[in-house]
């Protein structure tokens, strides 16, 4: 009966011991389950916060856009009304030169520089439509292109007015 009472009072005691062990067990699990349960919790605020952040950047971008767009409308206006103004006067010139009594030689000259003139026209009007289609990334290069064309315009139209004031008259002695 001591032997039973022994081996009783064994398993008793180991009993109490994987019970023990069990409970630690079981905490441990209750434990990391905490703490992945928080470190997920964590992980989706900062993903959270991150496509938050990257949605209000993209708005950033959508608005920077819509600004480039703007002031990109704005300045190639400005250019078409200047090209406007200068365009007209190609016709300017031309009916000057018809009242004007000037020799052959002096008609050809502003015909020549009438020529060039009209041409840079053209180009000018080339190089603001390319500005009206150029995206952010081209726009510098665009614009640069542009403005020169806007400079070759005016010189093209000074040499034609100057080839009107230098161009030898009928009503002249030579």
């Amino acid at each position: 009966m001591r032997r039973i009472i022994a081996i009783a009072l064994f398993l008793a005691a180991c009993k109490g011991d994987t019970a023990s062990q069990a409970n630690e067990s079981a905490k441990k699990v209750m434990d990391r389950t905490a703490e992945l349960v928080d470190l997920q919790t964590a992980k989706i605020k900062n993903a959270a916060g991150e496509v938050l952040d990257l949605s209000k950047r993209a708005n950033a971008v959508g608005e920077a856009h819509q600004d480039f767009v703007a002031d990109r409308e704005v300045h190639s206006d400005v250019l078409r009304v200047q090209l406007g103004l200068l365009a007209q006067q190609v016709d300017v010139v031309r009916e000057l030169a018809a009242v004007i009594p000037v020799t052959e030689t002096g008609r050809a000259q502003i015909d020549e520089k009438l020529k060039v003139f009209k041409l840079r026209v053209d180009e000018t009007g080339n190089a603001i439509q390319q500005l009206d289609a150029a995206d952010a990334s081209g726009y510098e290069a665009r614009s640069d292109e542009a403005t020169d064309a806007m400079k070759r315009l005016h010189e093209a139209r000074d040499d034609a007015f100057k080839a009107l004031d230098d161009a030898p008259r009928t009503d002249r002695s030579s």
